[in-house]
């Protein structure tokens, strides 16, 4: 693993990637941020500029209850809000999730229940699940349906099968670079 000591620890993000921007290209192929608050360490990658900055850049991606039986006219009280690396497609990135694994969160918001906390984890044969129980059940996450194929663009749709072994449509309803 290659080090990059740069950059002081009070240094903001921003400062510390201009900085980084400044680094011959050559050099800049082998390092991707990894703790970009902090912004001292750096992994060993084949990279150029822009892939960098995506992969380093996380989306915040809102979805909301789509149109269903429960729900006719969907209902924008009940959804997650994540954030994840999204390759330029608008796909989940899986090497970017590596690094930032332990920045990307998801709040579950239902209509009538507290607010739940987790992270966005992939599992064996590369399924994205929800996982809210750090010690809890795997059978208890809920996996997104293909998420792996799908594109996090507003206005597209995406199925989630929550814990309750029911299968939900959601709406993208926004993609912001946090």
């Amino acid at each position: 693993m290659l080090r990059c000591n740069a950059a002081p620890r009070n240094w903001g993000k921003g400062q510390f990637l201009g900085e980084l921007l400044q680094i011959r290209r050559r050099d800049l192929a082998r390092l991707i941020l990894v703790n970009e608050l902090a912004a001292t360490r750096c992994l060993d990658a084949t990279s150029n500029d822009k892939e960098l900055c995506k992969a380093m850049a996380l989306k915040q991606i809102r979805l909301e209850a789509g149109r269903d039986k429960d729900y006719p006219a969907g209902n924008r009280n009940c959804g997650y809000s994540f954030s994840a690396p999204l390759d330029s497609e608008g796909r989940l990135d899986a090497k970017a999730w590596k690094i930032f694994r332990s920045q990307c969160r998801v709040t579950r918001f239902w209509e009538g229940s507290k607010p739940e906390i987790g992270h966005l984890v992939r599992k064996r044969g590369g399924t994205w699940a929800f996982h809210y129980d750090v010690f809890g059940d795997e059978d208890n996450d809920e996996t997104g349906y293909r998420f792996g194929d799908e594109q996090f663009v507003a206005g597209e749709y995406v199925s989630i099968k929550e814990h309750d072994d029911k299968m939900r449509t959601f709406k993208v309803v926004s993609v912001i670079q946090t």
